[in-house]
């Protein structure tokens, strides 16, 4: 339950972050591209963290929490800031078609998302197959 929450409020709490803290360098497309391409340095960092039991691996609920926490702050951030930066990108006439394709985008994320996670799952654990 712990993990849900350290998910959950922190990307509540990204989202009207944009308002108050909305650096430059996220301003412009290519920033924000960069973002969230570094928000993905944590993924290996949560495979690593499930999936390997090794002694020299420091492991500690805490520390995950946080990484979980920021993540999804970042995650929470950065979706909130692209919706906003769009309409700025396109024209009047293109904004409806604009709106949809990022619509579409988000949702198919979350799904492929969802996807491979569940392949991954049933790839990795040996008890499902």
């Amino acid at each position: 339950m712990m993990l849900f929450y350290s998910k959950i409020v922190p990307d509540t709490i990204g989202r009207p972050l944009t308002l108050i803290c909305a650096p430059r360098c996220f301003q412009s497309p290519k920033g924000l591209l960069v973002g969230a391409f570094c928000r993905l340095c944590f993924v290996p960092v949560f495979f690593a963290y499930t999936y390997i039991s090794a002694d020299w691996m420091y492991r500690n609920d805490a520390m995950i929490c946080a990484c979980v926490a920021l993540f999804s702050m970042l995650s929470g951030y950065f979706n909130t800031l692209a919706y906003s930066i769009a309409p700025s990108l396109v024209t009047q006439r293109e904004a409806t078609t604009a709106a949809n394709a990022l619509n579409l985008a988000f949702h198919l994320a979350v799904y492929l998302a969802l996807s491979v996670s569940i392949v991954v799952h049933y790839a990795l654990d040996e008890d499902s197959l």
